[in-house]
């Protein structure tokens, strides 16, 4: 079993805060993820190539395309936001200067 002095050192080096009974619900948990890994570990894979990933020969994403939008729709959309000025959405800033 993982001894309780190692799932501290985890946690540590995690950065996570954790208590006595945090420390064995862990213990059990890694436990099992280890067993686990022992149990995959058993699986015969001779004879399978190795996975090397699907290889993409060019950009999947759909082109970026400005589309005009009728007038009165746009007007209705800002209209509708919580806050707009000069006939544009106002967002809270995401970048503040300090």
């Amino acid at each position: 079993m993982i001894s309780k002095q190692k799932i501290k050192d985890i946690a540590k080096l995690s950065r996570i805060k954790l208590d006595s009974k945090d420390i064995g619900f862990y213990q059990k948990r890694i436990e099992k993820i280890i067993d686990y890994i022992e149990e995959i570990k058993e699986v015969n894979t001779k004879g399978v190539a190795p996975y090397k990933g699907k290889k993409i020969k060019s950009n999947i994403l759909r082109k970026d395309e400005v589309k005009k939008l009728d007038k009165v729709i746009r007007k209705k959309l800002i209209n509708n936001a919580p806050d707009q000025k000069d006939n544009f959405l106002k967002t809270k800033p995401i970048f503040k200067n300090k």
